[in-house]
């Protein structure tokens, strides 16, 4: 594995989302960023796409050829075949609740040589998988592209858009970067999420990011009400 150019986007928020020691997920939201990851690169690969309909954006397939990723391949499948049309939230929900949806991902990361598998009980009851890091270097120079796109004011690639987006609406972002940083760039922050200056599938992309805030927002506004009930 050379460098972060090399992963998918769901990879890439797979590894922003693990503590590196601890090979654990940083955040409660995490599976909602690696769903919407996950349709973002569907997305990019235009087997997805988005349709206005009654003011909804539903996301539908726009081409079913299999991608050779398995975890793609199985969302592809799971949104072409519903009997009905959902929006992108509604499938970034969908998609965030598949069984070992982040454990299936950090096991392609480990097969490259990233993570490592380490098995445990958690109280001496219950089993638990980590992953902890091994080598750190792709995910060092993401964070470096993503602190110089948010620090800057100058042209940000798209894809590193799409990331910074998802990390932020899943509340991973803080845990990344600086919070100095993030307090200080809101309207930067605010300005990658928008990016109005791209168009196509990077720009549903963008917008499956923000679909995730609603999807985990939604989520945490549940399990809130269902703790306090």
């Amino acid at each position: 594995m050379k460098d972060y150019t090399d992963l998918l986007l769901h990879e890439q928020v797979l590894l922003l989302g693990l503590h590196d020691e601890k090979g654990t997920a940083n955040s409660a939201l995490f599976s909602y960023g690696i769903a919407g990851a996950a349709v973002s690169d569907l997305l990019l690969m235009g087997r997805l796409r988005v349709e206005e309909s009654r003011r909804k954006k539903m996301l539908v397939v726009a081409k079913s050829t299999p991608t050779g990723v398995p975890l793609l391949d199985e969302c592809l499948t799971r949104i072409g075949s519903a009997r009905r049309r959902a929006t992108v939230s509604t499938w970034v929900g969908r998609l965030a609740s598949m069984r070992n949806l982040n454990g299936r991902v950090a096991e392609r990361l480990r097969q490259v040589g990233l993570l490592r598998k380490e098995e445990g009980r958690f109280l001496l009851i219950f089993p638990r998988v980590r992953y902890p890091t091994v080598n750190p270097n792709p995910e060092q120079r993401l964070v470096e592209a993503m602190r110089t796109a948010i620090a800057e004011d100058g042209d940000v690639d798209p894809k590193i858009a799409i990331v910074i987006a998802l990390t932020r609406a899943t509340r991973i972002l803080p845990h990344v970067l600086d919070k100095e940083l993030l307090g200080a760039r809101k309207q930067r922050l605010e300005a990658i999420g928008r990016m109005d200056t791209v168009a196509g599938a990077t720009k549903e992309a963008i917008d499956a990011a923000q679909a995730a805030m609603i999807a985990a927002t939604t989520a945490t506004l549940v399990a809130t009400s269902v703790a306090t009930s």
